[in-house]
């Protein structure tokens, strides 16, 4: 992957082999579980990241350009919000899976995810968790 603005990147390289694999976009503000998940993603063995971002808007660039199968997005960014970003890319894209994830795990806020058109949502608490098992089922 490389840098194409912000921390936003694209691997224009990424190539499938084999069984069907899920192309993913990533999308958090936090650096650190930003590479953290797509790390963890990536030992799956069925997920292509073909795709980062650090906010909504980027999130948003990426979905529409690149059309990937999921974009897994954090709820709270700066430039454009998660469940704003997950509208649009619906709106523009509604193939594309769109898997909202929070530090704030309310029904309210499940509510609103699933409201925008999020497929979804995930507490950041059990991210590392359950986003292994959650991507392999939407793999199958």
């Amino acid at each position: 992957m490389h840098q194409i603005c912000n921390r936003m990147t694209v691997d224009q390289n990424q190539t499938t082999s084999g069984a069907a694999r899920l192309r993913a976009v990533f999308v958090d503000d936090v650096p650190e579980l930003l590479e953290c998940l797509t790390d963890r993603v990536r030992g799956i063995g069925v997920i292509d990241v073909i795709g980062t971002a650090c906010n909504g808007l980027e999130a948003l660039r990426i979905a529409t350009s690149l059309k990937p199968d999921l974009v897994v997005m954090d709820v709270n960014m700066p430039v454009m919000d998660g469940v704003a970003a997950a509208r649009e890319i619906k709106k523009a894209a509604p193939g594309i899976q769109v898997i909202l994830m929070s530090a704030e795990d309310s029904p309210a806020l499940r509510d609103l995810a699933i409201q925008a058109g999020a497929n979804e949502f995930i507490a950041k608490a059990d991210l590392l968790l359950s986003a292994p098992l959650l991507l392999k089922m939407l793999a199958s």
